[in-house]
């Protein structure tokens, strides 16, 4: 989720590269050396049962995905015309409970409209320690001790690693 957050604003709203490399990319790298090895346990224990993704042209799923980001760059924009970019910030952190992706093109489509790539890059990442924190909480409140500690772990390092990476501020 993160390094596709930092892919979505490098493609989409170039300007923030500089900013969201360091800081995203610290995040993605510190989960990457976190993941690898849990991954590697993973893989030689019995498998589970695995869940039918779906198709990814049902057109009902594209109509909903479609509304869902639509809405969202409309409140996206409401919260910073009305409270400015302090707004922004509110409303990336209690929507990135639920998606990031979404946010992310929010973010970038008001960065290439005048938003400052400082301030696209902290909603960014507002929402990826939201919804971070959010999934953590899943897995804690529904999951073993066995993964959800681990995750937790690693998830609150990768966070850490993307907010160190901002200081000192420039």
């Amino acid at each position: 989720m993160i390094a596709r957050a930092l892919i979505l604003l490098a493609i989409l709203a170039p300007a923030t590269l500089s900013v969201a490399a360091p800081v995203l990319g610290a995040a993605v790298l510190v989960s990457t050396l976190i993941a690898a090895p849990m991954a590697l346990r993973a893989a030689g224990q019995a498998p589970g049962e695995s869940a039918d993704p779906g198709s990814p042209l049902d057109l009902k799923f594209v109509a909903r995905l479609a509304l869902i980001l639509g809405v969202v760059i409309i409140l996206a924009r409401i919260a910073s015309a009305v409270w400015g970019e302090a707004g922004l910030l509110i409303f990336t952190g209690i929507a990135g409970l639920v998606d990031v992706d979404a946010i992310t093109l929010a973010v970038a489509q008001q960065v290439r409209d005048g938003l400052s790539a400082e301030a696209g890059v902290l909603a960014a990442l507002v929402a990826v320690a939201a919804n971070t924190l959010a999934k953590t909480v899943f897995a804690a409140a529904i999951g073993r001790a066995r993964f959800s500690l681990p995750y937790g772990a690693a998830s609150i390092a990768a966070l850490g690693a993307g907010v160190l990476a901002l200081w000192p501020p420039s």
